[in-house]
């Protein structure tokens, strides 16, 4: 069952969640003065995730430099986590844990689990939300499906550098935002 439209869109301040990651502790975001990558993936059970987050931790030394940070986030629970993380070789943030009542506040899309995945629980679709350093959303995209909301990492990168070189000439730069969201 699909979530109701969020009112969270570009411009917007992202809320602040405190989830489990995998090897200890917690992550609280938005991060304070970082911009950040922050990926919502279906789960362990699915391929297209796995792809996406070899993606994203092919691209990790290329975020860095651009002083990027990036989580992946699942409603999984800790051993599916840590088999992605394992299975996937990340060096990056894994949270999990992620409630229905959270991916409804963000506006993701809620699947329930079916019979042709090994999924207990109800699950996110992807997501891709790009928070500034101020904590407000400059770019969301929001799947309704497993092939969908799957950015390209390089894109993500080369859009970064090109806003910080606007920045350089032109100041107003600081408030662009990317309007994925329906209107």
């Amino acid at each position: 069952m699909p979530s109701t439209h969020t009112s969270l869109a570009p411009g917007s301040a992202f809320p602040s969640l405190t989830l489990p990651k995998v090897g200890g502790g917690e992550v609280t975001f938005p991060y304070k003065n970082t911009e950040t990558l922050v990926v919502f993936y279906r789960g362990n059970f699915c391929p297209f995730c796995q792809g996406t987050l070899k993606s994203l931790q092919a691209a990790l030394k290329s975020f860095e430099e651009i002083n990027v940070k990036v989580i992946a986030i699942s409603a999984d629970k800790e051993p599916e986590a840590k088999t992605t993380v394992a299975n996937c070789g990340i060096s990056f943030d894994v949270a999990y844990g992620l409630e229905p009542s959270t991916m409804q506040k963000l506006g993701l899309f809620i699947s329930d689990p079916t019979n042709y995945i090994e999924q207990k629980h109800k699950f996110s679709e992807p997501a891709w939300f790009f928070i500034k350093e101020d904590g407000s959303v400059r770019y969301l995209d929001i799947g309704s499906a497993p092939m969908t909301a799957r950015p390209v990492p390089d894109s993500i990168i080369m859009a970064v550098k090109w806003v910080r070189e606007q920045l350089k000439t032109r100041p107003e730069f600081g408030k662009v935002v990317w309007g994925s969201a329906q209107a």
